[in-house]
């Protein structure tokens, strides 16, 4: 499996490729220094199953990159790493299609993990978005709407999982298999904006209420 890395500072490079290697065995990791080798890069067969690239590097222009390469590769996860990681560069990175947004101060095991979850079809964005004055952006799920944009059965799913239920004890509980309980609470996630049971958490909890 091919991961493309493009970060303008090699020391960078150094220090991530491992933990990138530790996503999968099978891991190789091509590495670029700008915006343009990391688009040729995702040219070459076979085709990268993710991309990760620096928010800040020659070629970027912040999110002017990141549009071109969403528009170059419709179908390969994106993933932008940030130096600074401020609340406007991870909501305009989400608003220009990409699946995760990493902090360059995030832990090699967290990084792992968000990536891995981008992988499996999720999306990876920090907890902060969520915190306090991201209700100032319309990117926020409004909660007060929840209960209308989810459907019945999402709702019975969640509430269940903020009990701190299990999948299988959701299902358990609601009489349906496993599988059911996991497709029901990935449609909740993406109506929530989220990309996990931990952000889901959050986020309502935030509310004080139950969806």
């Amino acid at each position: 499996m091919r991961i493309v890395l493009a970060d303008d500072h090699r020391l960078v490079r150094e220090a991530l490729v491992p933990f990138i290697q530790r996503v999968r065995d099978d891991v190789q990791v091509d590495e670029a220094d700008t915006l343009q080798e990391a688009l040729d890069l995702g040219t070459q067969d076979p085709a990268p199953a993710l991309i990760i690239l620096d928010f800040r590097m020659p070629g970027m222009n912040g999110v002017t990159g990141v549009r071109a390469a969403r528009r170059q590769f419709p179908g390969i996860p994106l993933v932008v790493l940030s130096g600074t990681a401020s609340r406007h560069e991870a909501l305009s990175t989400m608003r220009a299609g990409v699946e995760g947004f990493v902090p360059k101060s995030l832990n090699g095991d967290a990084m792992v993990n968000a990536l891995r979850l981008v992988l499996s079809g999720e999306r990876y964005f920090p907890s902060f978005l969520f915190g306090e004055g991201a209700e100032e952006d319309a990117t926020r799920p409004s909660l007060s709407g929840v209960g209308g944009s989810l459907s019945p059965l999402e709702q019975d799913a969640l509430n269940l999982l903020l009990e701190g239920l299990s999948n299988k004890e959701i299902a358990q509980r609601l009489s349906v298999q496993e599988v059911t309980v996991k497709k029901r609470l990935s449609s909740a996630y993406r109506k929530l904006g989220v990309s996990n049971r931990v952000q889901a958490v959050q986020v309502v909890s935030m509310a004080g209420q139950s969806v």
